[in-house]
């Protein structure tokens, strides 16, 4: 784990405001880029530990024990009704940018949910940390799983048109590290389309703690829309472009490593 983030990784300062106090965590905020941290950065040494079939397990039913239970049937009656599938909805996104049979890689592919959608229409590899969901994704078929952490994984000089991070950027205690490897992951002309929980909504701010955003230890950082663009340009990448709604509680950005789009 990265317990040294004194600095704020999006504007380099050292100047914090302590905002929520959720459970044994602080939320803390810059003052300068809105970029948030829980604080500690959390109680476990290994990530394959805490994504291992009995922690997931824990973690779902502390959620259920929590009144969410009622919320989340809510939740999959309106996507029964709407017939909305996030997945799929992330995968027509992807599909829009890059050609039938293009190289993609999923960070955090957990049972492979999007993948199952991708696999048709894309060369498709996976990449989870958890050995329990890694297995699951593994049932898909012409779909090439590892499982591991990303940073730590030696692609062995492959590169990929597209990587989707959908909802795992958050769990990174070093995201920039994680946005720098997928940016030298990508071919010229790449593409990073990423799905994250977004810190600047409405909702966040009306709800406080409250808010269902806030995941401790599991999510450790929280961007918005503007401080992640920064971050990615830093990076390297030419163009990044983000949509977000003030009372939707995440956001998307596509980040383009070429600029000849």
């Amino acid at each position: 784990m990265n317990q040294g983030m004194n600095l704020c990784l999006v504007c380099q300062r050292d100047d914090w405001h302590e905002k929520y106090k959720i459970e044994k965590w602080t939320v803390l905020i810059c003052k300068h880029c809105f970029f948030g941290k829980i604080h500690p950065f959390g109680a476990v040494g290994s990530r394959e530990i805490f994504y291992s079939k009995e922690q997931i397990e824990q973690r779902n039913l502390k959620q259920k024990s929590r009144g969410r239970k009622f919320f989340a049937q809510l939740k999959r009656w309106s996507k029964n009704l709407t017939r909305r599938d996030k997945n799929k909805i992330f995968f027509n996104r992807l599909a829009t940018q890059l050609p039938k049979g293009a190289s993609i890689l999923d960070v955090g592919c957990g049972a492979g949910a999007f993948l199952k959608h991708a696999q048709p229409h894309f060369q498709c590899t996976g990449i989870e940390i958890s050995n329990y969901l890694g297995e699951q994704a593994k049932t898909l078929q012409d779909v090439n799983i590892l499982v591991g952490d990303f940073l730590r994984e030696d692609f062995k000089g492959k590169t990929f048109d597209g990587i989707a991070m959908i909802s795992i950027i958050e769990h990174f205690s070093d995201p920039k590290a994680a946005l720098q490897k997928c940016f030298d992951l990508l071919n010229p002309k790449g593409i990073l389309s990423l799905k994250t929980v977004n810190f600047q909504c409405w909702n966040r701010k009306i709800n406080r703690q409250k808010w269902t955003g806030f995941r401790p230890p599991d999510h450790l950082v929280y961007f918005g829309p503007q401080n992640l663009a920064r971050l990615l340009r830093d990076i390297g990448f030419q163009k990044v472009t983000t949509s977000a709604f003030a009372l939707n509680d995440n956001f998307y950005c596509d980040a383009y490593k070429g600029s000849a789009r």
